[in-house]
């Protein structure tokens, strides 16, 4: 008998991992104590390893292949891409041969006995052999090349066919008694037939009546449901009768305790008989030789599901027998209430096999045409014992064609995976940090026919399309794909970093608890790479919805240049602790301010809640909540620096803040020269890039300054040309109002300059404004150059050259 192995270049021998680990490890001179610590396991663990008991995962592989420096060979270079399992043929024939001479005799225990010896050595090679290719280690496919490890697993079907009928002849023995001496037959019956009846007679509302040493041709009685707990004679309070069918064998070898799921076969026409009828729930019962231990196992046997069954043996050529499932039952009356209300549920509805419901069961090849799916699960009180229940075959899926069709059964296999997902409003912390308000929780599961099965059922934690965490007996995991917009995948990588270097996160008001995440190096300085970038966006203030996957190389090294200025690296000569600098990405800017303290830090000067503020005191506004403001405060929007060019150019505007800071801004004899600035830099934006919104905002400042300032010339003058940028003309009354301006400059103590050249720049103004295509050159032209220096590359020349074309 081989296994798979490895080579060894040296020795010219065939050498399993375990071997190979541990020849590795004594070339090195290493302890096991050494090269656990290193790989990261305890000791007892490693030294499982070097027994061949477990295998290493893909991340502790690749660091026994780094601390050997094997880069990644420690599986060998030249496995095949597709093992084929070839037996020794002296093997196969000696196990062929076995097989046709094994013939059990009734009431010869001795002759059966040393029949079951004889056959079990024939096939313990072969079962050996098939179990150590199917059983690889788990390999991280992404990390090796195509030829360092086996792909595919192809089986000897002679093989498979010679223990098809291994495991049958078994089956015969065991339904024989086996070989025991002192238990006939009709005892084992009757003990499994009691060890049922004693779990249904614990529950107050269920009783049985099964008959032992049953010939009927169907199946051996039934599990009687009352609605309370009077389980007399009264009719009224009559529930349900569900047929059962009572195997009982004696467990020799203890082969089936502590067993989750077994695999048994029954017969075709055991099968066919039931398929007629509405089905039932097989038991399979197994007990020791002294009788002090027993296990039960199952099978819902729905008419849908037989059919499955049925059409699998025909598939397979099948005659006499096929091979089902039986899980095993918590021996808690409960359960068992549970198992067998779902069971009446679901033969109600389906019938007879021979119905309608049952015989236009959906296949896998009609999936694709369903329009709807869904189930009913009895007694289940969270997702988590509904998913349980899903894999293993208690409860039926029923499909629709159409959304008001009729439902009918999806065909059952025992290889699939089902998972349950629903939203949960509660908030995910890392310590105080909050990262997500509500998540995706996902209850995930193989069947047990998978090859993936597992008795856990994983728990899965989804934050955002990029990311989820996984937790499972023994261990947790995680899978990061950059699927969204660039600012959501470096918040994820912000959380998971977070969530790597802890053991819990807090969910609502409960903590999660969780082992040691290991991900390698690469890895993690690439989520320490984007969580990086995310948080020099959010220091300025910017948000990059682009998908990463559209994101080229260019942008990457502007979002690298980004990380660089906050790190300090930017190279930048300057001796100023603080200095703006226009960061581009792509056709666009976006500013920030630079400030120098002990570390560099990036500042929006744009969006930002923390306006410029200043008190008149020694104490500054910095963000925080200022119960009282003084009318003289100097409190004005962020965004007062920007240029009517940065302006028209920016990468993102958030227009709600810029709205909230002109709300939040003080206006009063310090403060309206620089809010009629702004107004005038976003009429000039507009300008630029015709974005109408510039020319709310400004509006919103000039109508705030007219409103404690109403004789405030330079605000009336801009807003009438907002009006006129929006209508093209002024009303009537604007035109009127714009005449009687001129009877306001008297009155505007504001105004530093002298009347006659206010007098004058109101003149051109006027003129502009009321498009007096023949007296606007003329007024400007009468402008001092003090007057020019006025009007000179503020919005009013827009519209000035606009009438004299």
């Amino acid at each position: 008998m081989s296994k798979i192995g490895i080579k060894d270049a040296e020795m010219g021998l065939e050498m399993t991992l375990h071997n190979r680990i541990r020849k590795l490890r004594n070339k090195e001179q290493l302890t096991q104590k050494q090269v656990a610590e290193y790989v990261g396991v305890d000791v007892s663990t490693y030294a499982h390893y070097e027994k061949g008991d477990r295998t290493p995962d893909a991340s502790k592989l690749t660091k026994l292949a780094e601390l050997f420096g094997l880069n990644d060979e420690l599986l060998g270079t030249q496995l095949p891409k597709e093992y084929v399992v070839s037996y020794d043929s002296n093997d196969i024939a000696h196990f062929k041969e076995t097989l046709e001479k094994c013939q059990w005799i009734k009431e010869d225990s001795v002759h059966n006995r040393f029949q079951y010896e004889y056959l079990k050595e024939a096939a313990t090679p072969i079962l050996e052999e098939r179990s150590a290719a199917l059983v690889l280690p788990d390999i991280d496919m992404s990390t090796l090349e195509p030829n360092q490890t086996v792909t595919k697993v192809k089986l000897d079907m002679l093989g498979e066919i010679l223990l098809s009928k291994y495991f049958e002849k078994l089956d015969e023995y065991y339904s024989m008694g086996g070989y025991q001496t002192m238990v006939s037959k009709r005892k084992i019956e009757e003990r499994a037939i009691g060890i049922l009846k004693s779990i249904v007679h614990a529950h107050p509302t269920m009783d049985c009546n099964i008959k032992e040493h049953d010939k009927e041709v169907s199946w051996d009685g039934y599990l009687r449901i009352f609605r309370d707990g009077d389980t007399e004679s009264d009719k009224k309070n009559f529930d349900a009768d569900i047929p059962v069918q009572v195997k009982g064998h004696i467990d020799i070898h203890n082969e089936y305790f502590g067993e989750a799921r077994i695999m048994h076969s029954v017969s075709i026409d055991d099968l066919k008989v039931y398929f007629r009828g509405n089905g039932c729930i097989y038991f399979q019962i197994f007990m020791s030789e002294d009788g002090n231990n027993s296990v039960v196992f199952y099978n819902s046997l729905y008419p849908s599901k037989i059919k499955s069954y049925l059409d699998y043996a025909i598939a397979k050529g099948n005659k006499n027998s096929v091979l089902i499932p039986f899980t095993v039952l918590k021996q808690d009356p409960y359960v068992l209430e549970l198992l067998c209300k779902q069971f009446d549920r679901e033969m109600v509805y389906q019938g007879r096999g021979f119905g309608q419901i049952v015989e236009k069961s959906i296949q896998a090849k009609d999936l694709a045409r369903v329009k709807d799916m869904g189930f009913t699960v009895v007694g289940a009180r969270t997702p988590y014992e509904a998913l349980k229940r899903i894999i293993t075959g208690d409860i039926v899926i029923y499909g629709k064609y159409d959304e008001n069709g009729i439902g009918f059964p999806v065909g059952w296999g025992d290889k699939f995976t089902a998972s349950i997902k629903h939203k949960i409003n509660d908030a995910i912390y890392i310590g105080n940090k909050k990262y997500y308000d509500d998540f995706q929780l996902e209850f995930y599961a193989t069947a047990p026919g998978d090859k993936n099965y597992s008795e856990d059922i994983r728990k899965r934690i989804y934050v955002s399309p990029n990311l989820y965490l996984e937790f499972f007996k023994g261990g947790s995991n995680f899978n990061f794909e950059l699927n969204t917009d660039l600012m959501q995948i470096c918040w994820d990588a912000e959380f998971l970093l977070d969530f790597i270097r802890n053991t819990n996160i807090v969910i609502g008001k409960g903590k999660l608890l969780y082992q040691d995440i290991n991900i390698s190096s690469e890895c993690y300085d690439k989520l320490v790479g984007l969580s990086e970038a995310g948080k020099a966006l959010r220091d300025i203030g910017c948000k990059i919805m682009i998908p990463f996957s559209e994101l080229t190389i260019s942008d990457k090294n502007q979002l690298d240049l980004l990380v660089n200025i906050k790190k300090g690296n930017s190279g930048f000569k300057t001796d100023e602790p603080l200095f703006s600098y226009d960061w581009q990405f792509r056709d666009k800017i976006f500013p920030f301010l630079v400030e120098k303290k002990k570390r560099v830090q990036l500042r929006e000067y744009m969006f930002s809640n923390t306006m410029k503020v200043s008190l008149g005191s020694p104490a500054e506004d910095r963000g925080e909540k200022v119960e009282y403001i003084p009318e003289d405060a100097y409190i004005v929007p962020n965004y007062y620096l920007l240029t009517p060019e940065q302006f028209a150019n920016l990468y993102y505007i958030d227009y709600e803040s810029m709205f909230d800071q002109v709300d939040r801004a003080v206006v009063n004899e310090k403060t309206m020269p620089v809010l009629n600035m702004v107004s005038l830099n976003l009429i000039a934006a507009y300008d630029i890039g015709g974005d109408e919104r510039f020319l709310e905002v400004a509006k919103s400042i000039l109508d705030k300054i007219a409103t404690v300032f109403p004789n405030a010339v330079n605000a009336q003058i801009n807003l009438l040309q907002i009006e006129k940028r929006f209508k093209g003309k002024l009303e009537n009354k604007s035109a009127e109002r714009l005449l009687s301006i001129k009877q306001l400059l008297k009155k505007d103590d504001s105004n530093q300059e002298s009347e006659e050249v206010l007098a004058k720049v109101l003149d051109f103004c006027t003129a502009v404004l009321l498009d007096k295509v023949d007296e606007a050159p003329k007024a400007y032209g009468e402008l001092t150059q003090e007057g020019r220096d006025m009007v000179d590359g503020m919005p009013i020349m827009k519209l000035y050259n606009e009438i004299r074309i």
